[in-house]
């Protein structure tokens, strides 16, 4: 069996530069998005498909598994979100947030789970956001969706801690080059930093520094665990 770490989103932005990142260190990345990848390796696949189709996943692993792949590790990256504020939110831009952003991490995150759970081991790391515990106004589909995640994650980690899987979040601020800073207007961006203890725009190493903590086979005991950046707790 060959071991990989699975990211979700990996098409652009912090998805793409994640994968990059781990692809350089030498890891087996698997990288999935509804639209292709340009990148190339030999440590890089690349597969495309919409993680809110629970078909399309469920043919994803029983393919790793005919490959003889084991997901020892899975990032829930991708996502999508919309500038609206609460009161004027249309239903179908709200049904399609939470069908990616929750369903989609969702039906990823229990096949992944299935999987680790034969070999008693496995790490989970969803991405959650600092607009949770600041309820950031204009995003309030987004909002409820990474607050259902960071619920997810802690149920899990309590039905599948017997199986040494840990389910972990990290609730990111603002990342460079991820497209996070550019879909905000200037005030958005201003007001959002003013909330912050640390309002320094984040650069993919500081992410990957604390996936990397959760990922550890050293870090057995961390689970139910959610980090906030920009010194938000």
């Amino acid at each position: 069996m060959t071991d990989v770490l699975l990211i979700t989103g990996t098409s652009r932005g912090l998805g793409r530069a994640l994968a990059m990142h781990y692809v350089a260190k030498g890891y087996n990345i698997v990288g999935v998005s509804r639209s292709d990848s340009d990148l190339k390796s030999e440590f890089y696949r690349h597969y495309c498909l919409d993680i809110s189709d629970e078909s399309q996943v469920r043919m994803l692993f029983s393919g790793f598994r005919r490959q003889g792949l084991q997901v020892y590790g899975l990032i829930n990256n991708a996502g999508i979100s919309a500038t609206q504020m609460g009161h004027v939110l249309d239903c179908k831009t709200f049904d399609n947030i939470l069908k990616t952003n929750v369903l989609g991490s969702f039906i990823m995150t229990r096949e992944a789970a299935r999987m680790m759970q034969k070999v008693k081991f496995g790490r989970v790391i969803n991405f959650s956001s600092i607009n949770v515990p600041l309820n950031s106004s204009g995003a309030m589909a987004y909002n409820a969706s990474k607050a259902a995640n960071e619920s997810v994650s802690g149920t899990m980690a309590s039905e599948l801690s017997e199986f040494g899987i840990t389910f972990n979040t990290v609730g990111l601020s603002l990342v460079e080059d991820s497209g996070m800073i550019a879909d905000l207007s200037e005030s958005a961006l201003q007001a959002k930093i003013n909330r912050l203890t640390r309002p320094a725009a984040l650069c993919v190493e500081e992410v990957a520094h604390v996936l990397d903590f959760f990922l550890s086979r050293n870090a057995g005991n961390i689970t139910n665990q959610i980090v906030y950046f920009g010194g938000i707790r």
